[in-house]
């Protein structure tokens, strides 16, 4: 977690003295999420985050961000051998601390188009599956509205590319140790950007 935080840091300050313009913010918001390969249905939770955006041409925007996701899936699972027997929900819960580094291009007004990887940390689970993975690593994409008060509207597209859970113990169906259990996540939120400019 500190090594994120100073990671974080460094990269901001370094933008800083290269005296482009930064501006820091806050976004937030709701994080649909599930987990590829697996029977179920999406986690309704939030996701909260901070960034420095450093605008580099008119166009483009380099903003680096750590973020809190909330994510996993509500998964059932059901008997194949007996129809008439109630299946089994639970909630896979997958929580998040990470690092994106998003690339903003801003073709109109306040219009923007986001993409950028991301590399995530585990810092809890709930379910009583093991992650094989503690770190997830992936895309990010999206559209996004910022007016000129600093308010903007984001809807994001998350998507891991690191199988995530342990192999399944030996009393499961063979058939599910080839499963590539990946996150996907979409985000609607909102951010809040500071015109630092403001206050000088």
């Amino acid at each position: 977690m500190k090594k994120i935080i100073l990671a974080f840091v460094l990269f901001a300050s370094v933008a800083v003295s290269a005296q482009r313009r930064v501006s820091p913010g806050f976004r937030g918001g709701l994080s649909l999420s599930d987990l590829t390969d697996i029977d179920g249905n999406r986690r309704a939770d939030f996701y909260v985050g901070a960034f420095a955006a450093i605008k580099l041409t008119r166009w483009y925007t380099l903003q680096p961000e750590i973020n809190y996701a909330r994510q996993g899936e509500r998964v059932t699972f059901y008997d194949n051998f007996d129809p008439n027997v109630q299946p089994i929900k639970d909630t896979w819960d997958l929580d998040y601390v990470g690092i994106t580094v998003n690339n903003k291009f801003n073709p109109v007004g306040g219009l923007n188009l986001m993409v950028g990887p991301y590399l995530d940390f585990l810092v809890n689970h709930g379910s009583y599956v093991a992650p094989r993975n503690d770190v997830d690593t992936g895309l990010t994409m999206g559209v996004g509205y910022t007016f000129k008060n600093g308010i903007g509207l984001e809807a994001r597209y998350k998507i891991g590319l690191v199988d995530v859970f342990t192999d399944y113990s030996d009393d499961w169906d063979d058939d599910y140790y080839d499963l590539f259990i990946v996150n996907n996540a979409f985000q609607l939120g909102v951010t809040y950007t500071f015109d630092l400019s403001k206050a000088k």
